[in-house]
């Protein structure tokens, strides 16, 4: 891995596994918090999570009221990966899956920009996005899922795949919701 592997016993492990919002009925105690460093190291952990018939759960931001970052098996932390790149002649903002809203609103307002996302800047860009995602902007130009291109995503066969609305235009439309 190039990112780090937290495992119960470990003095980071309780901060690790825990979720923005913490509720004692769905509290979780992973057996293992892959922190993600590379994009390769999401594709390692569900390779290792698939051999070994574990539950998988992903997180970027942690903002789930029902835990869904956070889960008794391997979690896939994405929350480290956090590239952000700006075409502001496009208009098109490219970001890693840990960049939370307010990251992706400070780079591209560097540019004159400001991103269709949602109200909180501490809520996982991805996160928002893939979940609808209504904020000040959506009256005019949509719901952050309504302005998503394109995607790079981990199936659960551990490939790595670009999906977009033409090269496989009914996972990107269920990726939209």
């Amino acid at each position: 891995l190039k990112g780090r592997l937290v495992v119960p016993g470990e003095s980071s492990y309780e901060s690790a596994r825990r979720v923005f919002y913490w509720n004692p009925k769905t509290e979780r105690r992973p057996i293992a918090v892959v922190q993600c460093g590379h994009e390769e190291d999401a594709v390692r952990a569900v390779e290792f999570a698939r051999a070994h018939a574990q539950e998988v759960s992903v997180r970027s931001g942690g903002h789930s009221h029902l835990a869904w970052g956070s889960s008794n098996g391997r979690v896939i932390d994405l929350s480290p990966l956090k590239q952000i790149t700006i075409d502001p002649a496009r208009r098109i903002v490219r970001a890693q899956a840990g960049v939370f809203g307010g990251e992706v609103a400070r780079a591209a307002g560097a540019h004159g920009l400001v991103p269709v996302l949602g109200q909180c800047p501490g809520v996982g860009a991805t996160g928002v996005t893939l979940g609808g995602g209504l904020g000040w902007l959506s009256g005019l130009f949509g719901a952050c899922c309504d302005n998503l291109l394109s995607a790079r995503l981990v199936t659960a066969d551990a490939r790595t795949v670009d999906v977009n609305s033409e090269s496989d235009p009914d996972l990107f439309w269920a990726m939209r919701g």
